[in-house]
């Protein structure tokens, strides 16, 4: 029994650090490879903490066995490097005798790679693949280029001449606003301000020293002039903000447990 203690207490080492190791290793491939997908998106640090820990399963998958070997080539070579196998064997235990407890281990192991493959690994694949899904969906963070006229965002064409990118102040601003079909909005200002709402399903912008110039498509004649110290524009921004799907939709080859097969 102490000997089985020994040599199991000898695995634990190397097993966890091979296992952090080539964990990080296959997190960098995956930050590197879905990286583009993320970046410049707004994404909330839930929603990229949630797609590492979704993807983490197929990580552990691979991981554990290889950590497996790594761990036990490296205490039984540790053991016959220091005639740690040599004193034992002339001690009468066989090599076989040695084996009793890694055995075990493994034995344990595999069953719990095997609940793992069947109860965590689909579901964590399903889940993945799906909030992958709507990440790609989501257009990117507003950007307003000076002295461009951006379209991003539904019935409105925003032209900045002057954009702080540290600050989201705005200068000399050109909005045309088509929200009502039967109207145009044009819009101008000499500075304002431009943020998301909380929920981000709304795009504001608090406009200063500027002035509105209505008109209505079908009354040619018809114009309205209104001046204003101070207005603020609300902007349906719906295409930017995140929304997560529901994990209730079907599941590939990956995605299924053995039951479900």
């Amino acid at each position: 029994m102490l000997i089985d203690r020994y040599i199991l207490k000898n695995h634990l080492l190397p097993f966890i650090f091979s296992s952090f190791t080539l964990i990080a290793v296959f997190l960098l491939q995956f930050l590197m490879k879905f990286a583009d997908r993320l970046v410049g998106k707004g994404l909330g640090t839930w929603v990229i903490v949630k797609l590492i820990s979704y993807n983490l399963a197929w990580m552990v998958v691979l991981v554990v066995p290889m950590s497996v070997l790594v761990s036990t080539l490296m205490t039984f070579g540790a053991m016959a490097q220091n005639n740690e196998v040599a004193v034992l064997k002339s001690s009468g235990v066989s090599l076989y005798r040695m084996m009793i407890a890694p055995f075990l281990a493994a034995l344990v192991i595999t069953y719990g790679l095997i609940q793992f493959n069947n109860n965590v690994y689909p579901n964590a694949n399903h889940a993945a693949r799906i909030l992958l899904q709507d990440i790609s969906k989501k257009k990117p963070t507003l950007s307003l280029v000076p002295g461009v006229f951006s379209n991003e965002v539904k019935n409105h064409s925003i032209l900045a001449k002057e954009v702080d990118p540290n600050s989201n102040e705005l200068k000399f601003l050109t909005i045309y606003d088509y929200t009502d079909p039967q109207k145009v909005n044009i819009i101008t200002a000499e500075r304002g301000n431009i943020y998301f709402s909380k929920d981000q399903s709304k795009l504001i912008m608090d406009l200063f020293e500027g002035e509105i110039h209505q008109t209505v498509r079908l009354q040619r004649d018809t114009y309205r002039k209104m001046l204003f110290k101070k207005h603020r524009l609300t902007m349906d921004a719906e295409n930017f903000s995140f929304k997560q799907s529901s994990f209730d939709q079907q599941r590939g080859d990956r995605e299924l447990g053995a039951a479900e097969m």
